[in-house]
């Protein structure tokens, strides 16, 4: 009978040890989205086309202040779950239908993306939308909610646990949008394709990596989707200009020379987008396409909503995967985050 009550409170203590787990990584990441959906809303605030809400959860279909309001109302209700996982039983009620509701959305934002991958309209080489990322995290916080530990404060290590998880996913939000939509390609018909430009060498040959991206984008052309390129670079390592090696070599594959407009003073993904915006009005151009390697298209997304274009991303297709791959992942990780944040900060 000893060993009986003896095993019954190991199995005990071990479902609590579960569930105590589950809460706090639960309160990590609702702590990680509710602040994050708050600095979107007031980064809107002081600076219009800031918001970036879009990145979890896509409330286009609804009124831009209807949207608002339901993150800003969802955006509470975690920070309270996070502060306080020992509710009353109406606020927990609601911050579970937040939740599910949220939940409802991302799953429809998958069923959406993989009905567009069926149909041919996009296609991907990673085929996780970022949707069911989004979906698992709000899947673990529903799941906290429901186990949280009435009356019991968060011991050292469980609030090590929200740090850790909200930590954790500050560095793979960002790593899993370079991957989901990176990875996505969103080619159709468009009046040009602008290729950003990379390392051109003294000889002027083209980096394996610049060569790939001119490359896809000659393949746009001869499918019939874009009428133009503009090729965007700096100078190159010799007397050559990154552009006019791009626009030589573009030519060599078939492109006539009168479709092709450059960007000489394209030196980064700012001046890029900063240069070509004023081009695409210029000839008249409504929609673009955008290509670079994987790691750099969310990025360049980012900086042309902000400009005030939504262009369309296509990944270079890569002849080989480059040497420095992880290191370009790690630098884009950082990057993103820095442009998102860059309008708040001034830097």
């Amino acid at each position: 009978m000893a060993d009986s009550e003896h095993s019954l409170q190991d199995d005990s203590n071990t479902q609590h040890q579960y569930a105590s787990l589950l809460v706090s990584i639960g309160r990590g990441f609702a702590l990680f989205l509710a602040a994050f959906s708050l600095l979107n809303l007031v980064g809107e605030l002081f600076h219009p086309g800031f918001d970036a809400s879009g990145w979890w959860l896509d409330t286009r279909s609804m009124p831009d202040d209807v949207g608002r309001t339901l993150i800003l109302v969802f955006s509470v209700l975690m920070f309270e779950f996070a502060r306080k996982p020992d509710s009353f039983r109406l606020l927990t009620s609601l911050q579970k239908m937040a939740v599910a509701g949220a939940l409802a959305v991302a799953i429809h934002d998958a069923s959406t993306f993989y009905s567009l991958v069926t149909q041919g309209t996009i296609t991907t080489q990673f085929a996780l939308p970022f949707s069911f990322v989004v979906a698992a995290l709000l899947l673990t916080i529903f799941g906290a909610l429901h186990v949280r530990a009435r009356g019991r404060r968060a011991s050292i290590r469980g609030k090590a646990l929200i740090s850790v998880a909200t930590v954790g996913c500050t560095v793979a939000f960002p790593l899993l949008q370079i991957h989901c939509f990176g990875w996505t390609d969103y080619r159709r018909h468009a009046d040009a394709a602008v290729v950003f430009g990379c390392k051109v060498y003294a000889s002027g040959n083209l980096s394996v990596a610049l060569s790939d991206r001119v490359r896809s984008a000659c393949e746009l052309y001869h499918q019939g989707l874009v009428r133009h390129l503009v090729m965007s670079g700096g100078p190159g390592q010799g007397d050559i200009h990154e552009t006019d090696a791009m626009r030589d070599f573009a030519v060599s594959l078939g492109i006539p020379a009168g479709r092709i407009l450059t960007d000489r003073s394209g030196l980064s993904t700012d001046e890029t987008v900063a240069n070509t915006v004023p081009l695409f009005r210029k000839h008249g151009f409504e929609r673009v396409l955008a290509v670079s390697h994987f790691f750099h298209l969310p990025r360049i997304k980012l900086t042309y909503q902000r400009a005030g274009v939504d262009v369309f991303t296509v990944p270079a297709r890569q002849k080989f995967r480059l040497p420095n791959e992880g290191f370009m992942l790690v630098r884009e990780t950082a990057a993103l985050w820095a442009y998102y944040a860059r309008p708040l900060t001034g830097l």
